[in-house]
């Protein structure tokens, strides 16, 4: 086990473990899980809706800059940069959040493709015996998951008793559709049309709510911001719909669930912490610091001119 995997991977696995007892079927499990997940990150929301806040606050400003320096783009850099300093505003704010949230999400998506070593605790040597045998016998190949071998695992027998009976455990039913399957795309969506392929419609609907959600929030937060381009609130939804028919159905659930809860969230915390309120307590704080400021500067004149008097 990797270092990623001990860290994050498996601490995950362990809490949605204890969603699977609670209900015993999977996608609820997701469900909760993905929920848990998101108000987990909401403090990460909230500090990206305060830098978008802040930095569209500073938009005049900014325009003002680039009045000011022209074609001159190092020196407009230079002068933004210590603008944003002086306003106490990140420029990093944004990237930041990504980045805390990236390696978390590679590790829920380790913990639902791998249910069999994080929910069921199965050891590594059974997983890997079942999965060569699966092999050798024609079905799947190196790249296959655990829920892929949940999927085949009657044609295991009684070679590894141990996933067999793992397997038989698991309740991956949502609605009638098997999320351990994954969905398989053919251009004859007629004749070829299976029902595991609601999911990846699921996750491009739900990306497509949120990017449009997203689009309105940026718009509504900073008018002055150029709008998004059509082709790249589409193209997010268009990726999850080919990455969804790339993983399991489970994956692939999770990330709609994921988009459909980061939206809803991201509706409720634009709500609540709008750039007025958020500017306005900013502006309070500069206005409390100055006063300081101002008070420092006139104690320190008192103190000169009692010591120029005696």
């Amino acid at each position: 086990m990797g270092i990623f995997d001990f860290l994050i991977s498996q601490p995950l696995g362990f809490i949605l473990s204890l969603f699977y007892s609670l209900c015993n079927n999977f996608s609820i499990a997701i469900i909760l899980f993905t929920l848990f997940i998101t108000l987990v990150l909401m403090p990460l929301d909230i500090r990206q809706q305060k830098t978008m806040a802040k930095q569209a606050r500073l938009a005049p400003k900014l325009e003002a800059l680039k009045k000011k320096c022209g074609d001159d783009r190092q020196k407009y850099q230079q002068e933004m940069a210590e603008l944003y300093q002086r306003e106490h505003v990140s420029l990093t704010g944004g990237c930041l959040v990504m980045f805390i949230r990236f390696p978390i999400l590679i590790g829920v998506y380790g913990a639902i493709r791998n249910p069999l070593s994080y929910i069921l605790n199965i050891s590594s040597e059974a997983i890997a015996s079942a999965k060569n045998i699966l092999i050798g016998a024609g079905i799947g190949s190196e790249n296959m998951t655990e829920l892929d071998i949940i999927r085949n695992a009657g044609a295991l027998g009684d070679s590894v008793p141990e996933v067999t009976n793992a397997a038989g455990e698991l309740n991956f039913n949502f609605l009638g559709l098997d999320l351990s399957q994954q969905p398989s795309f053919s251009i004859n969506i007629f004749k070829d049309f299976q029902l595991i392929w609601l999911i990846p419609i699921l996750a491009c609907v739900c990306s497509l709510i949120t990017a449009l959600l997203s689009s309105y929030i940026n718009k509504k937060n900073n008018p002055q911001a150029k709008s998004q381009l059509l082709m790249m609130i589409i193209l997010g939804p268009v990726l999850s719909l080919i990455i969804a028919f790339g993983v399991p159905g489970a994956v692939g659930f999770y990330w709609a669930c994921s988009n459909l809860f980061g939206g809803i969230l991201r509706v409720i915390i634009s709500r609540i912490y709008t750039p007025n309120k958020i500017n306005a307590k900013t502006d309070f704080k500069l206005i409390l610091k100055r006063r300081k400021e101002e008070e420092l500067i006139k104690q320190k004149s008192k103190t000169s001119a009692v010591s120029e008097q005696s």
